[in-house]
């Protein structure tokens, strides 16, 4: 009985996930700035704070000071960002990152399960960046040319 209970939430789950396909329409819209996330670390733009995963937790939290330390000095090097945001409409996208806005065109891809917006901007630079959906949260994953992995995450507005 429990094998049958399991098997028939395993399948509604693959046909839930199978039928929510995401389109140009479910980015149309306004994002802003939230979070970044790296290696355990958050940092959210509204508090000005950063949380740390169990995992890092668990090596040892830092002490009040040493956090206050590291909360200041991540809001000075955060602050240029805190006016990030996204812009969608059917076809063409607005981003301003830090002082620079540029815009283009855009197409939702999917590749092994995995979602991409693949931009092409009015420069004629192309650019391909890995997505996932979370509620009204977009984060656009990335890998720095260092091998450090994250995500800059933006809520639906």
């Amino acid at each position: 009985m429990k094998n049958l209970i399991y098997s028939a939430v395993s399948l509604f789950a693959f046909i839930t996930f199978a039928s929510a396909q995401i389109t140009n329409t479910t980015l149309q819209g306004e994002w802003k700035i939230a979070a970044v996330q790296s290696n355990g670390v958050t940092y959210e733009f509204a508090t000005g704070k950063l949380q740390l995963d169990e995992s890092l937790k668990a090596e040892g939290e830092p002490t009040a000071e040493e956090l206050e330390m590291i909360n200041a000095q991540m809001k000075e090097q955060m602050d240029p960002f805190a006016k990030n945001s996204l812009s969608f409409d059917k076809e063409k996208m607005k981003l301003h990152y830090g002082d620079a806005d540029r815009s283009g065109t855009y197409t939702i891809k999917q590749k092994d399960n995995k979602y991409f917006i693949e931009t092409t901007y009015d420069t004629g630079a192309k650019k391909e960046i890995e997505f996932s959906l979370e509620g009204d949260l977009l984060h656009l994953i990335f890998t720095s040319p260092e091998g450090i992995s994250g995500s800059m995450i933006y809520k639906h507005v």
